[in-house]
């Protein structure tokens, strides 16, 4: 089962004026524009829905039906529910619940701190979560292997698009054991952060400006990751390498490994455009990462779509169905990367 991406959008701008009850409050030139306009984003950005959950007030069925027929998607692909008009949170999430959609809640320090993870959202879930208990330690350890080979490559590829040098990250990517005894991955990141940022900068969590810009793309990039997993019928807290007894999300430290590197490209261009401020504009170029494009084996695909592959990837392994995880596709073609620094 494919993971799922959840988009909510809001209702166009409706026409206070008419004297009609909310429920039939229908919607302005610029409401209907803007529903069109919205849905033509959605087919661009390649994020065209499987199934519509919509609302029957007449704004939000207006706004559903233009945004559909800007997207190209059948009106039978839309499902109205009329729980959606002006309801709790509590009947929102049964909703999404009842068609498998996992939700990440986050505190406000933007680090994943709750989930709803529906009991049916994967009908292999209880298989996968034995399977993943009984994956043998060198399984583990190879999986692992191939995860940090990806990430190393994809920091390479990272200094590549700036113009830094490439060769030491992609030596230390061939010298990956399973498991890495050798701790390569560290000695890879020593050595990429000063390349990237400059031989002044230090890795430091609580630390302003460029550092805070990471804390936020990687909480956003976690959060996703987390989504992932969950969709995938594994579970969170079982992971490959990450062993802190209490880290709940280990499994999702994990596999967020090789796309880190995504959210420092998109960093290093703000920092060069004087960005270092954590501010809502500034957020949103950071989630934009999870949307744009990254090429896979079987396509262009957006990241989000690469994380869920992965995750599925790993579950299909642990069950013995495939030996390698579906990993981002960069090490040789970085032109991708280029356009993801100029998007700013």
């Amino acid at each position: 089962m494919k993971g799922k991406t959840l988009l909510i959008l809001r209702h166009g701008k409706s026409d206070w004026d008419t004297g009609h009850e909310d429920f039939h409050r229908p919607l302005v030139d610029r409401g209907r524009l803007g529903s069109q306009k919205m849905g033509a984003w959605i087919k661009h950005r390649k994020l065209v829905p499987d199934t519509v959950l919509s609302s029957l007030a007449e704004r939000a069925r207006a706004t559903t039906e233009m945004a559909c027929q800007a997207m190209g998607l059948p009106l039978k692909k839309v499902l109205w529910d009329e729980r959606v008009y002006a309801a709790p949170v509590a009947d929102l999430l049964a909703a999404l619940a009842e068609r498998g959609v996992p939700f990440v809640l986050c505190a406000s320090n933007h680090h994943p701190v709750g989930m709803l993870w529906s009991t049916a959202g994967n009908y292999r879930q209880s298989g996968r979560m034995d399977a993943q208990l009984a994956a043998p330690k060198p399984l583990q350890k190879r999986l692992w292997q191939q995860v940090v080979k990806s990430k190393l490559r994809m920091q390479a590829s990272v200094l590549e698009c700036v113009s830094a040098p490439t060769a030491l990250l992609l030596r230390l990517a061939d010298k990956v054991r399973s498991g890495d005894p050798d701790n390569i991955e560290a000695q890879g990141a020593r050595a990429y952060w000063q390349l990237l940022f400059g031989s002044d900068f230090r890795r430091d969590r609580e630390a302003p400006g460029a550092n805070a810009l990471l804390n936020y793309g990687y909480a956003v990039l976690r959060a996703a990751t987390a989504r992932a997993v969950m969709a995938a019928g594994l579970h969170p807290g079982l992971g490959l390498h990450h062993r802190n007894a209490l880290n709940p999300m280990r499994l999702v430290d994990d596999l967020m490994e090789p796309y880190r590197p995504l959210i420092d490209l998109r960093v290093h261009g703000m920092s060069v455009e004087g960005i270092e401020v954590l501010e809502p504009a500034n957020k949103k170029m950071l989630a934009d990462v999870l949307y744009h494009d990254l090429p896979s084996p079987v396509g262009v695909t957006p990241v989000m779509a690469s994380i869920h592959r992965l995750a599925v990837s790993l579950a299909q392994t642990y069950e013995g169905d495939q030996k390698q995880l579906d990993l981002p596709c960069v090490a040789i073609e970085p032109l991708w990367l280029q356009d993801l620094a100029r998007s700013l």
